[in-house]
């Protein structure tokens, strides 16, 4: 899981840069255009950018990365403030499983990249490893004129500097800290290094999904041609695709059980998906009002759209991360409650979750869980709010019953304005 994120020199967040520290289950919450998204993207284009087999980071668009989860139009416009010298930082601890010991790899990870005018750029490189394994790789510009470019390039570990060789700018890639001559002193935690580097590609690759705001059954494939994905995608477009997998293999009968369960919830009764004859793939439902068979797109869109986040939380292969936006778009306020429950359901099989939500009930009935088991201390809020030209992001306490204490400060900016609008108009007044 990511344990922790920072970000700096990216859309609203400055030079100075945020730190997020995350749980098992983290809720971000906060205004429209507060940061919330711009935070996840930071996270997706780290990712995607590990995933890809050559260098530089990956913005997405037009290019040929796979899985995409984060489409960013190429600097300086997705940088802060829109223009070139920038310092974009991305930086993530991670905590990966590490067979065959029994305790989880801790990496810390830091990459940063300064684009000038011309297209050349700066990359810095650091690594941390638990216990105290530290290594940093320098890459800068030290001329360009003519068309003609070049840099200085220093690769350390454990203070010994080293002779660097191979690629300067990939992210999560072990040539990134390859020597081309290993001093003996620093052997094998040069060895460490690169296998946590190769650990930490894998993560991003494998276990890390995104699922967007912009879902509903006309992004669906069904498809019966091709590999199948191992995620439904940012849009949810392979969701009937995996949901094939899931009922097909013989080893995955309690993750499509629980699938079924979650969805029975949200308003798709005994869903079943796979192939029936030709080139597309079936998904269908029982309606309860009719008890009859029904194709899954002929459900409501709450229940449509939210289909694509209950197949990516328990068809994921734990441990893993999934970010989800706005779970709660076209639900009732009574399948909102059932929201929490689920993300729990998720959490306690291996799964780590982060959301980012406007959903005040989502919040009010976090004690829910609280109260059937799920521990407080596993539960962050994260509010997002825009100061000038950066992003305040601040911990809201939860108490040991699972209740956001004081409430959310944006929601409460909100409420309280609704209320004097309200009582202005019957005659009353708020203290």
């Amino acid at each position: 899981m990511i344990t922790r994120f920072f970000v700096a020199g990216f859309k609203p967040f400055g030079a100075q840069g945020k730190t997020v520290e995350l749980a098992p289950l983290t809720i971000f919450v906060g205004p429209n255009g507060s940061g919330k998204t711009s935070l996840m993207e930071a996270m997706a284009l780290l990712a995607q950018s590990a995933s890809w087999s050559q260098g530089g980071l990956r913005w997405g668009r037009g290019q040929l990365v796979d899985p995409v989860w984060a489409e960013l139009p190429e600097p300086p416009a997705c940088l802060h403030r829109g223009s070139f010298g920038q310092i974009l930082r991305l930086g993530a601890c991670l905590q990966i499983p590490a067979a065959p010991s029994p305790s989880p790899l801790s990496v810390e990870y830091v990459v940063e990249h300064r684009l000038h005018d011309r297209g050349k750029g700066d990359w810095v490189h650091a690594i941390s490893l638990t216990p105290g394994v530290h290594a940093r790789r320098v890459h800068r510009l030290a001329q360009q004129a003519f068309g003609t470019a070049s840099w200085t390039d220093k690769l350390e570990i454990q203070g010994v500097d080293l002779r660097p060789s191979g690629s300067a700018d990939r992210v999560f890639g072990p040539e990134t800290f390859m020597s081309a001559q290993v001093d003996p002193n620093v052997r094998a935690q040069y060895d460490g290094i690169l296998a946590a580097l190769e650990a930490g590609r894998r993560f991003c690759q494998e276990r890390f999904s995104y699922i967007g705001p912009e879902r509903g059954p006309s992004r669906i494939d069904r498809n019966t041609e091709g590999k199948p994905p191992r995620t439904v995608g940012k849009r949810g477009e392979a969701t009937v695709r995996v949901l094939s997998r899931l009922f097909s293999s013989e080893g995955q009968s309690a993750a499509a059980g629980t699938v079924q369960k979650w969805a029975h919830k949200f308003g798709l009764a005994s869903l079943h998906a796979g192939w029936s004859g030709g080139k597309e793939l079936a998904c269908d439902f029982r309606d309860g009002a009719t008890d009859t068979v029904v194709s899954f797109d002929m459900a409501g869109f709450g229940s449509v759209q939210l289909l694509p986040v209950i197949v990516e939380l328990f068809a994921s292969t734990p441990p893993c991360t999934i970010l989800v936006e706005e779970p709660e778009i076209s639900l009732h306020p009574q399948a909102v409650a059932e929201l929490p429950l689920m993300f729990a359901d998720a959490v306690q099989g291996g799964r780590q979750v982060i959301v980012a939500t406007h959903s005040d009930g989502l919040l009010a009935d976090l004690h829910r869980i609280v109260g059937a088991g799920f521990p407080a201390t596993k539960i962050k809020v994260v509010h997002f709010r825009r100061q000038g030209d950066d992003v305040e992001i601040k911990d809201l306490p939860i108490s040991k019953d699972g209740l956001v204490e004081g409430w959310v400060p944006s929601f409460c900016d909100a409420e309280d304005r609704s209320a004097k609008e309200w009582l202005d108009k019957v005659g009353g007044s708020v203290p």
